[in-house]
């Protein structure tokens, strides 16, 4: 299987009103751009054991239907995380190239379109992402 030319990891919850307006959106991006890999990573909280079928349901239920993973100990969510600190979100994202480099990185937790001036902020991230995803998956 070749490698695509760039992938999104986004790690999400079910208990996070932004990742319930995230995910749709990076399906929506997901299906524009054929060479992003978009991998959702659920992390529970608290941690602890989760059945992947439960996620995988979770997930099509807000409209993401990529590639989902689970990180149910938070371990991978811990050692990639962007930014120290307790209140830091647990929902963020980063955008690698075709190497595995960070491009970008975004440290959450809203990433979606949105034209309400209360989530101004979710928008400029995403059309930045968008932008940014774009530029590595072009020819």
């Amino acid at each position: 299987m070749e490698r695509p030319a760039a992938t999104l990891v986004r790690f999400w919850t079910d208990a996070c009103p932004h990742c319930a307006a995230t995910l749709p959106a990076l399906e929506g991006l997901r299906m524009q751009l054929p060479d992003l890999r978009v991998l959702a990573i659920y992390h529970p909280k608290p941690a602890g054991p989760v059945e992947q079928a439960a996620i995988l349901s979770l997930a099509a239920g807000l409209g993401f239907h990529g590639t989902a993973a689970l990180d149910p100990g938070w371990e991978r969510l811990t050692r990639w995380r962007p930014v120290a600190g307790r209140s830091a979100p647990t929902s963020y994202s980063l955008l690698l190239d075709r190497d595995g480099i960070v491009r970008w990185v975004h440290p959450g937790p809203r990433l979606h379109p949105s034209d309400e001036p209360a989530h101004a902020d979710a928008d400029r991230a995403y059309a930045e992402l968008e932008r940014r995803a774009r530029d590595l998956t072009s020819p």
